[in-house]
């Protein structure tokens, strides 16, 4: 090889070496711009504000909240090496999460409920789904949540059970049309229903199934589908 082309050669090399600097610095910067945009907000209550800058405040919360959902999903390539920044991580989610519902008002107390009197009983009730009304909504998606987070809530905050059941209550349609009409599978001749299931004592299950009741019935008003902090977080896509 001559001295002119081991010059060329040498040229390259360096060429891309400094394309892959400047690509690396790139994404750095990138980064950097990222953190700058979604710092974490000040999550304490402001009672002072007005309902736009109380949704304002929200949304960025939901912002930082989205980022380090975002974060954790990316961690989650390194499994068992950042143990503590993960430890680190979940406890800001749920510290975000949680301060979400505070902030808004909507901070829902213990249910309390009177002192065992009598056997333990099974109690139920349904909340039929207005899909008639709203055929085009997804009530399904927004009693469930993301992975059940809505449906979870409500069962620790009532201590009852929560099922949707009846038709359209299931993923798979074809499923669903080839086990209608079989043994324990009869709900899917219903329409679409919220079921609610609780056992204990009947004067505390009467308590847990009215709060459950009135709950369920919150989640199927459409016009207050798109505002307030729940549905803030539905639109974070919980990894």
């Amino acid at each position: 090889m001559s001295v002119c082309e081991k010059n060329n050669v040498v040229q390259h090399q360096l060429q891309q070496a400094a394309a892959v600097a400047a690509a690396a610095a790139a994404v750095q910067q990138q980064q950097q711009q990222q953190q700058q945009q979604v710092q974490p907000p000040q999550i304490v209550p402001q009672p002072h504000l007005t309902p736009q800058q109380q949704q304002q405040s929200t949304q960025s919360i939901a912002d930082y909240l989205a980022q380090l959902l975002k974060d954790r999903k990316q961690l989650a390539a390194f499994p068992n090496v950042f143990t503590h920044v993960e430890r680190l991580l979940e406890e800001e989610i749920a510290r975000v999460r949680a301060s979400l519902f505070q902030i808004n008002g909507v901070k829902k107390e213990p249910l309390t409920l009177p002192e065992p009197e009598g056997a333990v009983v099974t109690m139920n009730e349904k909340v039929y789904v207005p899909v008639r009304e709203h055929p085009d909504f997804n009530f399904v998606g927004r009693i469930l949540g993301p992975r059940g987070m809505t449906a979870k809530q409500l069962e620790q905050e009532t201590g009852c059970k929560i099922m949707v059941r009846g038709k359209g209550s299931m993923r798979d349609k074809k499923k669903e049309d080839a086990n209608r009409g079989k043994p324990n599978w009869e709900h899917l001749s219903d329409d679409l229903h919220v079921l609610i299931t609780v056992e204990d004592t009947e004067n505390r299950a009467k308590v847990k199934l009215a709060q459950a009741v009135a709950e369920v019935q919150k989640l199927l008003v459409p016009c207050a589908m798109r505002t307030g902090v729940v549905w803030l977080l539905q639109q974070i896509i919980v990894c």
